[in-house]
């Protein structure tokens, strides 16, 4: 073809010919393709003297069969076109194609700007155990008193943590190859005699890291209690448990039944933006990992005042353990620093290959609120990562822009003074990255965050990570594990 770049853009001309610009992905590259899915597709293009038999066409084509016409480009002038197709199930790459066949030498098109956003098509599995014959895939903790009455789950026991859990596999809901909405309801029943020191609570596990308290279920007769879960893409097991602890043995219990598991796949929501590398590319190797949290007013909106925070610093939290856990039981060859940030700057870690201790100084971090200082944040993260020869990562999760750090500027939101915030993190990130540090903004977008330049103090676009609320952190746990574990493949030029 006679297809080349010209001045940023692919230019496509030439007499008689069949001009091809062509992209295949494959299923790495775009999460797995375990489900049907949509692809929406964009670009920009313009045309010179296009005649009436002059073709400009789109084409698709699944798993190398037949090229699919999708549409005709007519002679236009710096126009936008959006395309959409549907892609089935467990394909193994999905290719688009521009093709041209020009009437005359003069005649071109350009094409730029192409935009490919693939999104799983929602998609639901559910599963209902009523125990009518016996606890089906459901299981009892071995102590625990946990047993089939009467067609429920009964579970007593005094000082016990007794527990019925399920697990569900990557097989079994359809490969979880997208980010998903999982939907869990069931009845349960109480005696009176239940007392405010007596437990029942549901937790949540992904891949066996630890597990999250979910909703505690107090004194009730006939109830019925629906929750909801998020879990990431790329899980290879998630499993649901009840735990009870009962005061007294003798009168106390609780009844489960009727225990329904909806699982449905989520397209992305707007500004969820989170590359997933396959980390068979990568060789595992030493990492050193520094966590920069930002403890400012704005994560918590201004309203805590005590030492717990609240459900977004608890987030905050959550994902940097889960980052952790899912990392050290890929590489063991990982260390760990921490620092937080807001008014003022605290390194609470330095570099430890023990993952329960890093774990554990993150679990008890004590809220701060104040203000933002990210070029600090990056800068203490930067000293603590002394080891030039371990691939080097900087992950920096935050909500808010700069409002504090540049020295002799006051802790402000005024626009002059954020832009030498804004100037001081550029300056602490750009060192940082030029002494071969990967850096990894997590970012949490809200109403004041300014998003384009949160993501220009990333080492590249395939380093940042962005959500749009906190709910959203442990969806995006395994994409920043493959970052970090590819941190010397991503610098590689």
């Amino acid at each position: 073809s006679d297809c080349e770049i010209d001045d940023k853009n692919v230019k496509m001309g030439g007499k008689y010919k069949t001009d091809q610009l062509t992209r295949t992905f494959t299923k790495d590259e775009i999460g797995g393709m375990f489900e049907a899915s949509t692809v929406r597709f964009s670009f920009d293009y313009t045309t010179t003297t296009t005649q009436v038999d002059d073709k400009i066409r789109v084409y698709y084509q699944v798993d190398g069969g037949t090229w699919q016409y999708k549409e005709y480009l007519g002679d236009g002038k710096d126009e936008h076109k959006e395309l959409q197709f549907t892609v089935p199930a467990d394909v193994e790459m999905f290719t688009i194609r521009f093709e041209t066949i020009y009437s005359g030498s003069d005649e071109f098109v350009y094409v730029d700007n192409i935009i490919t956003r693939w999104c799983s098509v929602p998609k639901c599995s559910n599963e209902l155990e009523n125990f009518e014959d016996g606890l089906g895939k459901w299981s009892c903790g071995s102590d625990s008193d946990c047993k089939i009455d009467d067609k429920n789950v009964e579970m007593t026991g005094k000082d016990n943590a007794n527990q019925l859990a399920r697990t569900f596999t990557k097989a079994e809901i359809g490969g979880m190859g997208h980010l998903s909405t999982v939907k869990f309801s069931f009845d349960y029943t109480t005696p009176d005699s239940t007392e405010a020191s007596d437990r029942i609570r549901v937790y949540y596990q992904v891949d066996g890291a630890n597990p999250q308290y979910k909703e505690y279920l107090g004194n009730k007769k006939d109830q019925h209690e629906e929750f909801e879960f998020t879990v990431p893409a790329h899980v290879e097991t998630f499993t649901i448990r009840f735990e009870t602890s009962f005061s007294d043995i003798r009168d106390e219990f609780v009844r489960i039944d009727n225990i329904k598991t909806e699982w449905c796949s989520t397209p992305s929501p707007p500004g969820y933006d989170a590359p997933f590398i396959d980390v068979d590319l990568c060789e595992t190797e030493p990492v050193d990992v520094c966590f920069a949290i930002d403890m400012s007013g704005s994560v918590c909106d201004n309203r805590v005042t005590d030492s717990v925070g609240c459900d977004n610093f608890l987030s905050e939290k959550r994902f940097a353990i889960g980052v952790i856990e899912k990392l050290t039981a890929m590489n063991d060859y990982a260390r760990f620093s921490m620092v937080t940030f807001a008014s003022n700057v605290q390194k609470h870690l330095d570099l430890t290959s023990d993952a329960a201790t890093a774990s554990s100084e993150i679990d008890s971090l004590v809220y701060t609120s104040g203000w933002t200082d990210s070029g600090g944040a990056i800068m203490k993260c930067t000293e603590t990562l002394t080891t030039a020869a371990n691939a080097r990562v900087i992950i920096l999760i935050t909500d808010g822009t700069p409002t504090n750090g540049s020295p002799g500027v006051s802790r402000s939101k005024d626009p002059d003074d954020v832009l030498k915030h804004k100037e001081w993190a550029t300056e602490k990130a750009d060192l940082a990255k030029n002494a071969g540090i990967l850096v990894v903004p997590i970012i949490i977008a809200t109403v004041d965050t300014d998003r384009p330049y949160m993501k220009s103090l990333a080492s590249s676009t395939d380093t940042v990570v962005s959500v749009t609320n906190f709910d959203l952190l442990p969806a995006v746990i395994n994409s920043v594990v493959s970052i970090t574990e590819c941190a010397t493949w991503l610098q590689t030029p």
